[in-house]
Parts: C-alpha cells; sequence; structure tokens
C-alpha cells in the first residue's frame, strides 16, 4: 500500500492523536454532549475551535461552500447507496471514476444534459449535479463507461454529442481545486466534412516522469465517403495533439483501449477479411508515434466482440467473445503478451462450457499488480445466465477452474454484467455483477473479492437494488482500499442512478447490551500479508479526525476516542487476526447504559509499518438485555 510508514506503537499514537489522550471514566460518560462539525446540514454544531479540529473546521466550510447539499465532507456513516440527484431517469449513460479524497459520476439526464456529481474517496455522500456540456439544442448524448477518468484532482468528462448528420466527442475536465469546469472541448476527428462518431472508448494515466496528464481517446469515424477510420486523440494536460489514424475499414466496431505510464494499447476488430478479427497498436511514448498492427485472432476465427483490454506493468490481456463457426453461440478467446504488447501468444479459449453448445457475453479483464490475469465473463451453460470467474498465473500458459460467482441462492434466476477492477497496490481485486430473482423482478448486486494469488474468489455479499435496468461501473480506490460503484435501479420509485462505496474489512461490536456486560470487538476481511494485529476505535460520534497519511479516521476527536487508543495500546480492543482475516479483541467488562451510542472503526496496526487498513464506521446502539 501507499500508506505512510511508521516506524514505532509510540509513533503511531503520537501521529494519530498529537496530543495527550484523556483517561476512560467509563463508557456511560459518552452520553455527554460532544460537539464536532458535522457537514450534513452545512454548518457547525455548536463546537468551538477547541471542540472541531483544524480538519473539521475545513470539512465544514468545504461543506458550506457548496450549499450542504449532499457534501458529507469527512463525515463516515453507513454505507449505503445513494440516489443521485438527476433530472428524470439517465438518458444516455453513465460512467465512474475515484482518485485519492475525490470520487466522481458522469451521466446524461433526462433532459440531455451532461451532469457531474462527486464524491470522497470512500463514496459516502454525493453533490448536486453541475453541468459539464454547453450545448443549447438537446442533442442527444452518450456517456460509456470506463472512459473518464481522474488524473491529479482533475476529472475527465467525456461525452458523445449526437447532432444528426455529424457527430463528435467531446470533453470537459473539471478541477477539484477550483471546484470548476475549465471548458467544453471538441475531440478532433481528422476526417474534416460530415462524419460521424460510431464507437469510442478512452482511457488516463500519468506518462513515466509522473508530470503530464495523458488522456487517450479512440473513436471510430464514419467518412463521408462511407468507411471507417480509427482515430486516436492524446490530450497532454488538456490540451489534445493531433490526430493519429490507426486504421481504415469499411467497418470497424468494439475499439478499446488501455494505458499505464507512457504505454498505450488500443484493440478493435474490422472486417478486411471478409469477416470481423481482432487487431492491435501500441504506443511507448504517450500517444506520439505507434507501433505495427498485429492481428491477435486466428485466421480462421469467427467474428470478434465485446472487446476487453487490460494491461499492468509489462502483461496485456486482451479478450472477446468470439463468434463459434457454423453456430449461433459464442466463446471467450483471450491473448496475452507478456512484453508489453511487442508480441503476442496464441489466442486462447478460456472456460469450461462446452463451446458452440453454450453461449459467452461481456468478458471483463484485469492485471493484478503480480501480473496475475483475471477474467470474468457469463455464459449459459446451466440453462441461464451466470456469472463466472477464472484466472492464470502463468501469463496465460494454465487457467484455474472456473468459479461461478452468482449464485447466491436468493438470487435463482441467473447473472449479468460482470465488471472487474484490481488494486494498484497489491493483489486484491474485487467483481460486481447483477443477479436476477425470480422472474427477474428484484435484483442483487453481488461482489465477490480475490485473494492475493488470483485464484480464489472470496464469498461475496449482495444488496438489494429493485429491478435493476443497466450495468455497474466499478472503480478502485488505492487511498481507502475502497472500491466505488454505481449502477441504475428502481428500488425506491422511479428508475434513477446511485452510487455507492464498498470496503471488505468490517469491525462489529459483541456483547454491547445494557448493564454490567463484557464486550468486545469482532474484525473480518483484513489483509494479513502486511499486518495481523487489529485495533478497535471508539468515540461518542462520527467526525473527520485524520489519520497521519491524511484518511479520514471517520470519529470524533472526543475524550472517548482518546480513551479508546489507551486502551488498544494496552490490548483491550487489539486483536491478533488469523489468516483469514478474522480476529476478536479480549472482552473488556463494564456497565453500559441502553441506548447508548458508540461509533467504532477498525484498522490494522504494524509496529514497523504504521496504519494499514480501515473499516466504514459502525454505529453500535447498547441494547437492552433479552427477558
Amino acid at each position: 500500500m501507499s500508506h505512510r510508514r511508521l516506524n514505532s506503537v509510540s509513533q503511531v499514537k503520537s501521529l494519530l492523536f498529537a496530543f495527550a489522550p484523556i483517561a476512560l471514566a467509563s463508557l456511560a460518560a459518552s452520553q455527554q454532549v460532544s460537539y464536532h462539525c458535522d457537514c450534513r446540514n452545512g454548518e457547525d454544531k455548536g463546537g468551538t475551535a477547541q471542540d472541531c479540529d483544524t480538519a473539521s473546521m475545513e470539512c465544514c466550510r468545504d461543506c458550506e461552500n457548496n450549499g450542504g447539499v449532499g457534501f458529507f465532507g469527512c463525515e463516515t456513516w453507513p454505507r449505503l447507496p445513494i440516489r443521485l440527484p438527476l433530472a428524470g431517469q439517465t438518458a444516455g449513460g453513465f460512467s465512474l471514476a475515484t482518485d485519492a479524497d475525490l470520487s466522481a459520476v458522469v451521466a446524461v439526464d433526462a433532459n440531455q444534459e451532461v451532469q457531474l456529481m462527486t464524491s470522497d474517496g470512500k463514496g459516502i455522500g454525493w453533490s448536486g449535479p453541475q453541468r459539464a456540456d454547453s450545448d443549447s439544442t438537446g442533442a442527444p448524448k452518450l456517456v460509456v463507461q470506463g472512459t473518464n477518468p481522474i488524473l491529479g484532482g482533475r476529472f475527465y468528462c467525456l461525452w458523445k454529442e449526437d447532432g444528426g448528420a455529424t457527430s463528435e466527442l467531446h470533453y470537459n475536465i473539471y478541477d477539484e481545486a477550483t471546484m470548476q469546469f475549465v471548458g467544453d472541448t471538441v475531440v478532433p476527428k481528422a476526417t474534416p466534412g460530415v462524419s460521424t462518431v460510431e464507437d469510442y472508448h478512452a482511457a488516463g494515466t500519468k506518462d513515466g516522469s509522473a508530470t503530464i496528464e495523458l488522456f487517450h481517446v479512440a473513436q471510430v469515424v464514419r467518412t463521408p465517403g462511407g468507411s471507417d477510420q480509427l482515430v486516436v486523440v492524446s490530450v497532454y494536460n488538456g490540451v489534445p495533439l493531433p490526430s493519429a489514424v490507426l486504421a481504415t475499414d469499411v467497418a470497424i466496431r468494439n475499439v478499446h483501449l488501455a494505458a499505464e505510464g507512457d504505454k498505450l494499447v488500443v484493440a478493435w476488430e474490422d472486417s478486411r477479411n471478409g469477416v470481423f478479427h481482432a487487431f492491435v497498436r501500441s504506443s511507448g511514448d504517450g500517444g506520439l508515434t505507434f507501433g505495427g498492427e498485429t492481428q491477435v485472432s486466428g485466421a480462421k476465427a469467427g467474428e470478434a466482440g465485446d472487446m476487453n483490454v487490460g494491461l499492468t506493468r509489462n502483461t496485456v490481456v486482451i479478450s472477446w467473445a468470439e463468434a463459434v463457426p457454423g453456430t449461433k453461440e459464442e466463446q471467450l478467446v483471450v491473448v496475452v503478451s507478456t512484453d508489453g504488447g511487442n508480441s503476442y501468444g496464441f489466442p486462447t479459449v478460456v472456460g469450461s462450457y462446452v463451446a458452440g453448445v453454450h453461449d459467452v457475453d461481456e468478458p471483463s479483464t484485469a492485471v493484478q499488480l503480480s501480473q496475475n490475469i483475471l477474467v470474468t465473463w457469463v455464459d449459459n451453460r446451466t440453462g441461464a445466465d451466470e456469472v463466472y470467474f477464472t484466472s492464470s498465473l502463468d501469463g496465460g500458459s494454465t487457467w484455474s477452474v472456473d468459479q461461478r460467482l452468482s449464485n447466491n441462492p436468493v438470487c435463482s434466476a441467473g447473472g449479468d454484467s460482470p465488471r472487474i477492477a484490481p488494486s494498484q497496490s497489491n493483489d486484491k481485486a474485487v467483481a460486481a455483477y447483477l443477479t436476477r430473482g425470480t422472474e427477474h423482478l428484484n435484483g442483487l448486486i453481488g461482489f465477490s473479492y480475490f485473494d492475493d494469488i488470483g485464484a480464489i474468489a472470496r464469498p461475496g455479499i449482495a444488496g438489494d437494488t429493485g429491478s435493476l435496468s443497466g450495468p455497474i461501473d466499478l472503480v478502485w480506490n488505492e487511498l481507502y482500499s475502497n472500491w466505488i460503484w454505481a449502477y441504475e435501479s428502481d428500488a425506491d420509485g422511479p428508475p434513477g442512478l446511485y452510487a455507492g462505496g464498498l470496503r471488505p474489512q468490517s469491525i462489529m461490536g459483541d456483547g454491547f447490551v445494557a448493564g454490567p456486560t463484557a464486550i468486545s470487538f469482532v474484525f473480518n476481511q483484513f489483509d494479513v500479508t502486511a499486518s495481523n494485529t487489529a485495533w478497535g476505535l471508539f468515540a461518542a460520534s462520527p467526525g473527520s479526525h485524520l489519520l497521519p497519511d491524511g484518511r479520514c479516521l471517520g470519529l470524533a476527536g472526543d475524550s472517548l476516542l482518546f480513551a479508546s487508543l489507551e486502551l488498544a495500546l494496552s490490548g483491550i480492543t487489539e486483536a491478533t487476526l488469523s489468516p483469514d482475516g478474522m480476529g476478536t479483541s479480549p472482552p473488556l467488562t463494564t456497565s453500559l447504559p441502553a441506548g447508548l451510542s458508540i461509533y467504532a472503526v477498525g484498522l490494522t496496526i504494524d509496529p514497523a509499518f504504521g496504519v494499514g487498513e480501515l473499516t466504514d464506521t459502525m454505529l453500535i446502539q447498547v441494547q437492552v438485555p433479552a427477558p
């Protein structure tokens, strides 16, 4: 992880709370009023400067500056998806991105306006919409998932605008520092005259020196003569470079690209040989120049579709759903390069379905930091569409036994729309997918976690979403070891767009009942590769106390929090985690009043490395004992 390293427990303590802890008199003392900055209503809840630490005050000011609408600042609340305040149903798609303490969703609303909504790095609360486009005609617009990155606190908002005989791609950059857009800009198409954008994809990264923001846009442009051009435009720090034409053919489709540092890989399919085949071209200098093209599908292969590209370090993975000759079904084909795209291995059919009998759709590909390859897809081998997963630990030479992910017993009608997102600091990954209830009346979003060897999916979780009407978009947030997701649903009324966050680590309270009792904390789903010790910290209210690396602790800086630190240092709320990331702290004997509210977080601590993973804030309500 990229978290700040600390060299001793005492340093952890001093940096967590930069002043002397206050001794704990009793847990009941938390019934006293504890003022803190609460951004839910855009105001300070009555605390003085002494009651609110600097970060909390900043949090409140941020909220006030934004009218207090949907901006929770540093507050941490139970993780629930939030319905985003769009005008009517999403009309032209949506896309999601996250980096550090900025998350953003861009979507087309019912008025054909491109709207941006932002959140923190946890996806806790979302701002009201801010319009990105300058169109006054109401022309139809389209946003494609996975095409809107955040680079250095700047969100690149990209959309297609259809003017009839002519359509264009536009982008606008939202600057987190100024909370403003820099201006609506048309992406060059390279071909003058009347032309239309038939397909597009985009990716963002920093160059090798980490000083230049690289935003790469690939578009399939239908020229006035009726042929297609594959055009790539690279935007350097907001300024588009001249267009590069990578291919020209009667029909080009399914363009997809991935970028990392100065590396850019573009894959597509065209029909130059009488049938659609998969091709790839790469750039090693940030899109300034491109090498020659390579046909990665077999000479006698069927039509390729659902193209997907994964890129990490020197491993490039291209997957597609390929028509099985003589049938109406498709099979999953994967081709791998282990030298950064200079050469590719043979295309490999992946999965244990029967090719030509069962049908494959929607592959999603990711490459872990260790170069392990993860692939998810949908096939109908059981008679219903289900989501499956496999992995390769040897550059695509061999593949693990398929795992079915969409096997929640509540969802008996199958699954679809998988998306897989890997961490960029370790080998964790998560897959999100839709699962369907009986007769598709109800749906669940399922999540499956992948361990460090990339071969085993941990059991997933699911949340009720009503009738789902669109795919999930899923991204990884490095700062909080957290995934953010968005989806469309009619769970609580008319169809709308929802967004939230997901972190597998959790803390729960055990024994929190009124009267004499023994309480403890239960920890789950922590990564023990760097630390096998977890602490439970608690406070009387949520807040914005910051960790040494700038992450928000999610608890108010009150006397109860400082006392909980003393208890953690003495081992009372500390737990040794098992290899599967679970543990329970020793029992703490105390007496609790009924109705007492305690807010708790769990975090891993390594004396040599400091603060590791962090849970969401858990509200623990003291219950009356059962009779």
